[in-house]
């Protein structure tokens, strides 16, 4: 009979299914991961990674793979945080606890199924107040929609500007104290009584200031929700990102870790000392963050979560200790712990296995060695067991030439080492590289960076820091007026039809002294949605409309396409004629000006298509070593393009006043 507790005894047939268990979760780390851990959901790409990782196990034989690099693309709320679901506003700890059929909660857009609840642990809470009094209790790394007045992004609470960041407000789920407000087709938070509403906030506000952020002092339990369409949920009425925790690494975390629970006396069967007294060598499997903060709340947390609670091991290892940092098995001398990347302590245990948490990142840390030094001792520690000590380093791409860049190289010429490099869509199929994009649509370089995996594209964005535009300038396109001063300037019109013809667009602008004004953009799409394409008359009638309302005496055109307008424009207008397309010329006088470099300064009137189309356009370098400016998969550049050319010409040719401006309306040809 094997004794498990003290006055508790099990059958042999108990200790036979055991032993049937561990044999079997020995050999199948996937059956592990699913029969013993509970993860059912397993991803086919994580699967694959398992099987291949262990393929010794799974084809004997098989040479041992030693180390895994797996480059893949990219937080926690309080218990009482109120969740937007099909079913009211429920508290994140009431789905925790209570498993209720078809639950979907409110991305921001539509209403998802969420893939899992999580149980983050303890955690130090932090509270954010909203300039209109409504608040949320969460982890200082929790991640926020933000508009600072120039960019939307994604932000960690920590930081988060004071009274310049304004957080995303979801539409219609309003939330003051424990009082809940439906209201239909509106973005915004009321803010009154239970009975009364006493103030309606501005209507045109989405996002709402950020009035103060308050350490409570203390720690509570937290959650967090994987939703796997748009990465993100309403808590609270404030949009949030879900969960990035990364669940391979934690299963092959758990699985060394049990390896050695499993084993009778671990230092024994691995030939390491043994010290008297009935004491062995201790033996670790150490988890790496890039910072104390990340090693409470990554990879290592996940596997403890996996592990403590978990009805199987605590049956059959009731000696285990879970504490924030550390899980012990005092009769083994084995533990797992977590280590920030500052702290060298790690390397001075004898590691089964060490998980690198996003190592890229470990370079901007104030680590007193840096990112090759911990890497390296930490592998060091791992070679008293040859090939059977593991060593997995897991992240996103933070630049061409960090440390993850150089081990996937690297490792593709190893025989003992596995590597992926994987689009975040394509590890995990719950996710959209189309809705990343749109998500990330004024962020393209995190895009690139971060869930493509392409670093060296992040760096080839034309504009890193962002396009600049101006919301004060009216939309000359868009006004029952063209404003006066507009008049007393000719014009240079640009553009650029869509190849499929279901699109184009258009800019205009003009130069006053050392000042380039671009005050109209426009992109024009096909009216009626059975036509495929916009009739190039349609095309010809919108140019002839807009040169007499604006003073144009330049036309800028790229494409041979419109070569019978052009010349009614030349022969029958007088209109100067101009074939340009935007390239390197064209975008880097666009760049310059941008970053306010050179004689003029540049003002471009705010549209929402030119700003999505610039802030997505990259730059390759061609074999022939030639500049191309292009637009990324799903995307275009004709607005853009529009501008880039009629940038140039500007910056090259100086527009002249008008003394007597036409009158919209009564121009003549």
């Amino acid at each position: 009979m094997v004794q498990i507790k003290r006055g508790e005894t099990l059958s042999g047939k108990d200790r036979i299914q055991f032993i049937k268990d561990v044999t079997r979760a020995r050999n199948d780390p996937v059956w592990f991961a699913e029969e013993k851990l509970g993860l059912t959901s397993l991803f086919p790409k994580q699967k694959e990674v398992l099987y291949e990782f262990y393929r010794h196990l799974y084809k004997p034989g098989s040479p041992e793979y030693k180390k895994l690099v797996w480059v893949s693309g990219q937080r926690c709320l309080s218990g009482e945080t109120l969740i937007a679901t099909n079913h009211g506003l429920l508290s994140i700890r009431n789905i925790y606890e209570h498993s209720i059929d078809g639950l979907l909660v409110y991305n921001g857009n539509k209403w998802v199924k969420p893939k899992e609840v999580i149980y983050a642990g303890k955690k130090d809470a932090f509270k954010l107040t909203t300039e209109y009094g409504f608040s949320i209790e969460c982890s200082k790394d929790h991640k926020f929609y933000v508009y600072n007045g120039e960019i939307f992004t994604w932000k960690r609470l920590e930081d988060i500007e004071i009274g310049i960041d304004c957080v995303q407000i979801n539409k219609n789920l309003c939330i003051e104290g424990s009082n809940q407000i439906l209201i239909d087709n509106y973005s915004w938070l009321y803010k009154g009584g239970s009975s009364v509403i006493e103030q309606l906030i501005d209507p045109n506000k989405t996002f709402v200031m950020v009035k103060t952020i308050e350490d409570l002092g203390k720690s509570i339990d937290m959650y967090d929700l994987h939703v796997p369409e748009g990465n993100c949920y309403v808590a609270n009425g404030m949009l949030v990102h879900n969960s990035g925790k990364t669940v391979l690494a934690s299963i092959i975390l758990c699985y060394e870790f049990f390896y050695l629970m499993s084993l009778e006396n671990p230092a024994e069967h691995f030939g390491l000392l043994t010290l008297g007294h009935g004491k062995s060598q201790p033996i670790a499997c150490t988890c790496v963050a890039v910072s104390s903060d990340q090693a409470k709340d990554g990879v290592y947390t996940l596997a403890r979560n996996y592990m403590e609670g978990n009805e199987w091991f605590e049956q059959w290892w009731p000696n285990l200790k879970f504490r924030d940092d550390r899980i012990d098995l005092p009769e083994k001398n084995i533990f797992m712990q977590v280590k920030a990347s500052r702290m060298d302590s790690a390397a001075g245990f004898t590691n089964k296995i060490v998980v690198f948490d996003e190592l890229d990142l470990f370079a901007k840390t104030d680590s007193k060695m840096g990112a090759r030094m911990v890497y390296d001792k930490l592998v060091n520690s791992t070679q008293t067991f040859k090939h059977k000590g593991k060593v997995v380093a897991i992240s996103s791409l933070q630049g061409i030439d960090g440390i993850m860049s150089e081990l996937y190289n690297n490792g593709q010429f190893e025989d003992t080492t596995l590597t992926y490099k994987l689009e975040s869509w394509v590890a995990n199929p719950n996710l959209s590289k189309e809705l990343l994009m749109e998500e990330y649509k004024y962020r393209m370089d995190a895009f690139w960076r971060d869930f493509a995996n392409r670093p060296e594209v992040s760096t080839g964005v034309v504009f890193p820091g962002k396009v600049r535009l101006n919301k004060r300038i009216p939309n000359v396109f868009l006004c029952d007026e063209i404003p006066e001063e507009a008049l007393y300037f000719s014009h240079a019109l640009a553009c650029d039809p869509a190849y499929r013809n279901d699109a184009f667009g258009m800019a205009v602008g003009y130069v006053n002294d050392n000042h380039i004004i671009i005050d109209g953009v426009n992109k024009f799409q096909k009216k009626d949605d059975n036509k495929a394409y916009i009739n190039p008359s349609d095309i010809e009638n919108y140019i002839f409309e807009w040169i007499p309302k604006l003073n144009v005496d330049t036309f800028l055109y790229d494409t041979d396409l419109i070569l019978p307008t052009v010349e009614k424009l030349e022969n029958e207008w007088g209109i100067n004629c101009v074939k340009h397309i935007a390239g390197e010329d064209a975008y880097s006088t666009w760049v310059n000006l941008n970053d306010d470099v050179g004689e003029y300064t540049l003002d471009i009137v705010y549209d929402e298509y030119l700003e999505r189309e610039a802030n997505q356009l990259i730059k390759k370098e061609l074999p022939s070593g030639k500049i191309k400016y292009d637009h990324v998969y799903n995307s275009s550049k004709d607005v853009a393009d529009c501008c880039a050319n009629l940038i140039w010409y500007l910056a090259n040719n100086k527009t002249s006043i008008i003394t007597n401006p036409v009158i919209p309306g009564f121009a003549t040809f």
